[in-house]
């Protein structure tokens, strides 16, 4: 019996999804905040833009703005919830949502793209809710993804439905929301639009070059944003409008090994085993059938465009990083295997990766929120105001592969003590937050929380040493050594006020 004949599959049923939805929430439920690298310079811009910005203590170093962006999907969620439930509550319902998010788009996405169905391979989705951009900490660009799929699933329906003129106007306030969430989200679907709807087309009988000019243009009711975006990427300068990092293969193929980069090199690698295997399988082997068409052609017009992506567009680092989890989301539910036995197969197969990510996931979340809680007990109640110059350990000579969750922490110093760290990185009018001028803008932002040792590390990054010698004493209140030993040439300048695992904080004299 062939699969396209068979009765659905349970990974098919809606209890299924629900299962998948409710593992998504578990490894940030024994969290007290999402434990993710840029999470806490998020939460100091969240802490910020409270009462716009005015909030006694913040308002001497920042100002907020509300403007139109490309970069607010949580912004906004944090700022409506925030007032009812509290800051950091807010944040982690709106961060904890976006994997199931991710996973009910894709579910849909995939029903859409092949005719009812959902392929065997769904439970690689769950895997894949937990990538390096989102442990990263890349939540608005995540929850654009999430977005988008939703979106593109709609644009698939309507136009299989040939309801064009409908498509239209829900695609224009739709293309417009992903926008706003991130710019980056909305290319991406864009590019994936024109994909399935290239497909679509030539499933009609248009001639290959046609088909392709009539699908762009088709794809006109997404445009809507990139009036502004031209607008918004005229007006940015200097490092806020840098571009570069062309065809560097070894980052990309890093990239794609590291699209599920977390903790653990070989935890994070196993499941890209079988998602690998599946594809070459269902490349040359007669026993799998695409079945998702308008995913494969999505999936051939990213991968491209991946290809093609420098690693920063104008200011946004790891631009081409981003974009891995998505094509393998997309490549993943294109096919199926003929066989009802086989499906069954791949079905437990991709749902015992998805428990494994999940526990991994859970674990680590785990440890380093508890390694964060530590390094946060010697600020803990600092005066609103004071500002703290936070340096944090050399990483650059240790194993690379695990994402460090604590080198923003001072994040938490501005929004629990409405006070100024240099841990917040500048965006430019790609954010609302703007910096007050007092400050050295070298020492007061990101990356003057990082530095190397000698002969680790990239040459651009200043040395332990330096830092330590350099940072302006008279712009700042404490030094906040995280990870990091006090150097003994500076034990008598620093006064030692607490300590705990990880993390010391010293008085700077006058």
């Amino acid at each position: 019996m062939s699969i396209d004949n068979a009765k659905p599959g349970w990974w098919e049923s809606r209890a299924y999804l629900v299962a998948l939805l409710a593992l998504s929430l578990v490894p940030f439920l024994f969290t007290s905040l999402p434990p993710m690298v840029d999470l806490p310079g998020h939460m100091a811009r969240y802490a910020v833009a409270q009462d716009d910005g005015a909030l006694p203590g913040l308002a001497e170093f920042f100002d907020y703005r509300w403007k139109l962006a490309g970069n607010l999907g949580v912004d906004i969620l944090v700022a409506l919830l925030a007032p009812i439930i509290g800051l950091k509550p807010a944040i982690a319902i709106v961060v904890m949502s976006i994997p199931p998010l991710f996973i009910a788009g894709f579910w849909m996405l995939s029903k859409e793209a092949s005719g009812g169905r959902v392929p065997p391979t769904m439970g690689f989705i769950l895997v894949l809710a937990f990538s390096h951009p989102f442990i990263f900490g890349f939540v608005n660009y995540c929850l654009s993804i999430a977005l988008g799929m939703f979106v593109l699933a709609w644009w698939i329906r309507l136009g299989r439905e040939g309801r064009f003129r409908q498509r239209a106007l829900v695609m224009l306030p739709a293309g417009l929301v992903v926008y706003i969430a991130h710019a980056f989200g909305w290319g991406l679907l864009g590019l994936a639009a024109f994909g399935a709807e290239w497909v679509r087309r030539r499933g009609l009988g248009e001639g290959l070059a046609s088909s392709a000019f009539r699908a762009g243009l088709g794809c006109w009711p997404l445009m809507l944003p990139f009036l502004h975006l031209i607008g918004w990427t005229l007006g940015r300068d200097g490092e806020d409008a840098f571009t570069g990092f062309m065809f560097d293969w070894r980052f990309k193929t890093s990239f794609v090994l590291g699209t599920l980069r977390e903790s653990d090199r070989m935890l994070d690698l196993l499941p890209l085993v079988p998602m690998f295997g599946l594809v070459g399988l269902a490349i040359f082997l007669k026993d799998f059938k695409w079945t998702a068409k308008p995913l494969l052609a999505a999936f051939l017009v990213t991968f491209a465009a991946f290809i093609a992506m420098p690693g920063t567009v104008v200011g946004s680092a790891y631009a081409d990083m981003r974009m891995t989890p998505v094509l393998f989301g997309l490549i993943i539910l294109a096919f199926a295997p003929t066989s009802p036995r086989g499906a069954l197969v791949i079905a437990l197969l991709s749902l015992v990766f998805g428990l494994m990510r999940v526990g991994t996931v859970t674990v680590h979340s785990m440890r380093w929120d508890a390694a964060i809680q530590q390094r946060l007990e010697v600020v803990e109640g600092l005066e609103p105001g004071s500002r703290v110059f936070m340096l944090h350990g050399p990483t650059q000579c240790f194993d690379q592969w695990v994402l460090r969750r604590t080198v923003h922490l001072g994040g938490y110093h501005i929004a629990d003590n409405r006070g100024f760290a240099n841990n917040l990185w500048p965006l430019g009018n790609a954010s609302p937050l703007e910096f007050k001028p007092g400050i050295p803008k070298d020492w007061g932002r990101d990356p003057s929380q990082l530095s190397r040792l000698p002969d680790c590390g990239p040459l651009y990054m200043p040395l332990f040493t330096e830092t330590m010698a350099n940072f302006p004493r008279e712009h700042f209140d404490y030094l906040w050594l995280v990870d990091a030993p006090l150097l003994p040439e500076y034990e008598r300048e620093f006064e030692l006020l607490r300590e705990s695992e990880g993390a010391k904080l010293y008085r700077i004299g006058d």
